[in-house]
């Protein structure tokens, strides 16, 4: 049986990664965790994404799985919020 850690895992580039190498729920987090770190709500980053606050609501909270064009738009996000640092 597959033992799985709760642990959070750390913010780093993501854009060289597969989309095998990371789930959605994965990529998520680590959105999550950067939008927080910013100060920013679900509705100002879905605003600077170009995309509706309840998508984006639904790709946080795991109802939905962002896809395509959208995973390289979060993945962008990431690599821009966590090369500043």
């Amino acid at each position: 049986m597959a033992s799985f850690s709760t642990k959070a895992q750390p913010i780093y580039p993501v854009t060289h990664l597969p989309l095998t190498s990371m789930t959605h729920v994965q990529l998520m987090a680590d959105v999550q965790a950067c939008r927080q770190h910013q100060g920013l709500t679900q509705v100002a980053l879905a605003q600077q994404l170009g995309i509706s606050v309840r998508t984006y609501q639904e790709w946080e909270q795991g109802r939905r799985c962002p896809s395509g064009a959208a995973v390289t738009l979060l993945r962008g996000y990431l690599h821009m919020t966590t090369s500043r640092h």
